[in-house]
């Protein structure tokens, strides 16, 4: 299964609206090792690099129909679903990025064919010697395409299954490991025309503390969209992203959510007096019953 990771563009979107919706002193809470992850690894740091990326476009609006309308003039089928009313306690809001990249090979190939070991034939590209750059990066052959821009493009092969953070700590680890000349003739790679729906909803409930008007923001939508099409010319690359969410006030009388207990727990009793628990337990799904009462 195809798996991408188009980071700028998330936090392109969040950008958008911070700026548009978010008031000051507030930050993210992260209520999920993903989350983190992404607030930390991702958000906090490529704030200051967007500027670097004239390619990415954003809007912001309390309203889903010009979001949804800036996805579709861009090509897009991703949307958000339609805003609940805004009351006195939550206005809505969202804000979409759509990345658009065209990378042309420095010295352009030819098309042909390849076939894959279980004797599959597929369209392919091919880049002579002159066009490209082959090294050993650890055990693993990459390629390293020049093009006509300042971008440089590689590829190299991968077995495993990744996602998200793997993904870009396997490229990262790629680009960063001692390279030596590998001995190739140029480079033969598939055509390529990808186009699907990341699960980004591992954000969705990434909220802010207040900011210094006591309104908070959660996130409750989060979509995303990638097209690459790739060939003996070069790439293309659009992607769009697209968040949306609540602003509420933290007022005492908004009621807080439940912790919901749905996975495996830990049970224990402590007594005063006593160095360790009373009592301790970890206690897993098959004795999730009703006992009826508490006589033994």
């Amino acid at each position: 299964m195809s798996t991408t990771a188009s980071m700028y563009t998330v936090a392109s979107a969040f950008a958008a609206a911070e700026k548009a919706f978010f008031g000051k002193n507030w930050r993210w809470k992260p209520v999920s090792d993903l989350q983190r992850r992404f607030v930390s690894e991702i958000l906090e740091p490529t704030r200051s690099e967007l500027a670097y990326i004239p390619e990415i476009e954003s809007i912001a609006s309390s309203s889903e129909a010009p979001i949804n309308e800036f996805l579709r003039r861009k090509g897009f089928d991703i949307q958000l679903d339609k805003f609940p009313e805004p009351s006195r306690l939550e206005r809505p809001w969202g804000a979409a990025s759509v990345l658009d990249v065209l990378m042309k090979w420095e010295m352009k190939g030819v098309a042909d064919e390849l076939e894959t070991p279980d004797g599959k034939t597929y369209p392919a590209a091919r880049l002579s010697k002159k066009a490209v750059d082959i090294v050993c990066a650890g055990n693993v052959d990459v390629a390293i395409l020049a093009t006509q821009s300042a971008d440089v493009a590689y590829m190299a092969m991968w077995d495993k299954q990744v996602e998200h953070f793997e993904l870009l700590a396997a490229v990262e680890n790629l680009s960063r490991a001692r390279k030596s000349y590998a001995p190739y003739e140029g480079l033969i790679f598939p055509m390529v025309d990808l186009d699907h729906e990341v699960d980004i909803g591992w954000l969705k409930g990434l909220s802010t503390t207040p900011d210094e008007k006591g309104y908070v923001n959660i996130i409750t939508q989060a979509l995303q969209q990638t097209k690459l099409k790739m060939n003996h010319v070069g790439a293309r690359i659009k992607d769009a992203v697209t968040i949306g969410g609540i602003r509420f006030t933290a007022s005492l009388d908004r009621p807080l959510p439940p912790l919901i207990i749905n996975k495996p727990f830990l049970f224990w009793v402590k007594r005063p007096g006593l160095s360790r628990p009373l009592f301790a337990a970890r206690i897993t799904e098959e004795h999730w019953k009703n006992p009826g009462s508490l006589e033994m």
